[in-house]
């Protein structure tokens, strides 16, 4: 999400509150519909021009076509090289676990994600570790340039949302940092929901997250 109003680039990664700080940052209306969030990484927000560069040839007609669309039909802006460079880049992140049991308890309770992801809406949440961890990335996906390197200027953590999120507003210049619930179900604490078995497929299934962030089960 790009808020050229505060010169800043925010990666949301799924899960981790940015439904409420891309309202915050006037990128999305006060209430937002299913569908328009926008998720593109660090490498879907290089110019195309750079990305042909850096991978040397490997981008496809397939790409460059998407970039197109994006841009005419979902009228999604994208920064230019030195906006790229300039701006100041930031995301927040979430405990592996937590996340995975907060993405379970979204897509249950809404129909459209059920049937996007193919999901009948009494799974449990064992059946869906087990069965559709693919439907979420690791989140150093969403923020590792073409050279594999961490490519934002500050990593907010979701546990210690709104004291990074006051560190954010004071380098923007926003006054006030108080942010706007958005999209929450009010799911209970994640921990009661895992076995041993659940507990070790996120661990594996995330593992360059957890050991990239240090995230522990239960904290």
């Amino acid at each position: 999400m790009i808020s050229h109003k505060y010169k800043a680039i925010f990666v949301h990664i799924p899960k981790s509150a940015g439904t409420s700080i891309g309202t915050k940052l006037g990128i999305y209306p006060e209430e937002s519909f299913w569908g328009m969030q926008d998720h593109r990484s660090i490498q879907q927000l290089t110019p195309i021009q750079d990305l042909f560069l850096l991978k040397a040839g490997r981008l496809t007609p397939k790409i460059i076509h998407r970039r197109i669309r994006d841009i005419y039909l979902n009228k999604r802006d994208y920064p230019t090289k030195n906006q790229l460079d300039e701006y100041f880049k930031f995301t927040f992140v979430r405990n592996s676990w937590a996340r995975t049991f907060s993405w379970y308890s979204n897509i249950i309770y809404d129909e459209r994600h059920c049937s996007y992801f193919n999901i009948d809406k009494s799974a449990t949440f064992k059946w869906f570790v087990e069965n559709k961890l693919d439907t979420l990335k690791n989140q150093l996906y969403y923020i590792t340039d073409a050279r594999n390197n961490v490519a934002v200027d500050y990593i907010g953590k979701f546990e210690t949302l709104n004291q990074d999120f006051a560190y954010i507003c004071d380098v923007l210049g926003i006054s006030n940092s108080i942010l706007p619930e958005r999209n929450r179900i009010g799911t209970p604490h994640y921990v009661s929901h895992y076995n041993d078995n659940t507990i070790e497929l996120v661990r594996q299934y995330f593992i360059k997250d957890i050991e990239y962030f240090g995230f522990e089960f239960g904290k």
